[in-house]
């Protein structure tokens, strides 16, 4: 089995041409979790998800 290696990304986007919005992310994992977070970078207005990986065992009946 691979090793897994933490990973972080951060930068800006915007979903508009400008002079739409501009958006600060980071995007982190870290083993089986995966966090997205998002900020406006005028209104400071913040949003977060994360995410767990599901495991591939199956329900005994």
């Amino acid at each position: 089995m691979e090793d897994q290696q933490d990973l972080m990304v951060e930068g800006v986007t915007a979903f508009a041409p400008s002079p739409a919005a501009s958006y600060r992310y980071v995007i982190e994992l870290k083993g089986s979790k995966m966090s997205i977070r998002m900020e406006d970078r005028t209104s400071k207005k913040q949003w977060y998800v994360q995410v767990v990986k599901r495991s591939k065992t199956k329900l005994q009946e």
